[in-house]
């Protein structure tokens, strides 16, 4: 499944886990490396580009389109460019750990990104920025 809430940065995701483990649950703190590691891809996707793509699941390498990381620095863009990026809350869910920000443009716009890290190989298998709710 690939979530596309406009505007899509790009989001893939695993095979649909057991019911047991179908509500998210609260992560263990955070790693720092992990919250700097997705806002420096906050960064990139902010100027339309790819960091390293060996961080990414195969099905995100394939989410991961020029198209969609343009749609998603255009946004920024027309919104005044990310002014700050605060870690909301983290969970665990259907075998990824799903990190969320508040991201707050130039401009005053207020939105979500979301970055998802698949457990199983550490790899990125989720960005996604959408306007918050």
């Amino acid at each position: 499944m690939i979530l596309t809430t406009a505007p899509l940065v790009a989001q893939a995701s695993p095979a649909p886990a057991p019911a047991s483990s179908a509500a998210p649950t609260p992560a263990a703190t955070p790693d720092p490396a992990v919250l700097a590691n997705a806002k420096a891809w906050l960064g990139a996707l902010a100027a339309g580009k790819m960091l390293d793509a060996t961080q990414l699941t195969d099905q995100m390498k394939g989410a991961l389109t020029p198209q969609a990381l343009a749609s998603g620095a255009s946004t920024l863009a027309s919104a005044g460019g990310v002014k700050s990026a605060d870690f909301v809350r983290n969970a665990s869910m259907q075998g990824n750990t799903f990190y969320v920000f508040r991201v707050t443009t130039g401009k005053g716009n207020v939105f979500s990104f979301i970055y998802a890290v698949d457990a199983a190989s550490g790899k990125i298998s989720g960005l996604l920025l959408r306007p918050a709710q």
